[in-house]
């Protein structure tokens, strides 16, 4: 079985890892494990504390996987993500995205560089969840909306 660590921006990310994930990858043999961001609990970082985690944990296992689940949205330049005004000098924002995700795997040391696979969200998660009101049903309780 493969491992995989999906470094996770906030709570609903670690749901859906929960809810849909898990009993997907491990339908393919692929165990994960989703934590917060360490440093802070939830919420984008500074490149620097994110890459010292990703490295940590490819320094742990050495055959594990690891990825991101974080959302472009609320990332700014003083977040020093790697390729930052590359990836700003172009309008087309999947290009953006690739550009940074790129630029994150070449900041990483080599050896972690071929275990990481970089994922960042155009657009907020949450809003996706908008997408199929069956699942934002499955989200979120009928009380979380009721008059107050």
């Amino acid at each position: 079985m493969k491992n995989l660590i999906i470094i996770c921006e906030g709570q609903t990310e670690q749901m859906f890892c929960d809810k849909i994930l898990k009993t997907h990858f491990a339908a393919i043999d692929i165990a994960i494990e989703y934590p917060l961001i360490a440093y802070s609990g939830g919420g984008i970082v500074k490149w620097n504390h994110l890459k010292t985690e990703i490295e940590l944990y490819h320094s742990a296992d050495a055959e594990r996987f690891i990825t991101t689940f974080i959302d472009y949205y609320g990332m700014y330049d003083y977040h020093l993500f790697p390729d930052w005004l590359n990836a700003h000098a172009t309008v087309d924002k999947s290009l953006r995205m690739e550009i940074l995700e790129t630029g994150m795997r070449n900041d990483l040391i080599a050896s972690t560089q071929p275990f990481f696979i970089p994922n960042i969200q155009l657009h907020e998660f949450e809003a996706l969840v908008f997408s199929d009101y069956n699942v934002f049903n499955s989200y979120y309780a009928t009380n979380e909306f009721a008059n107050k």
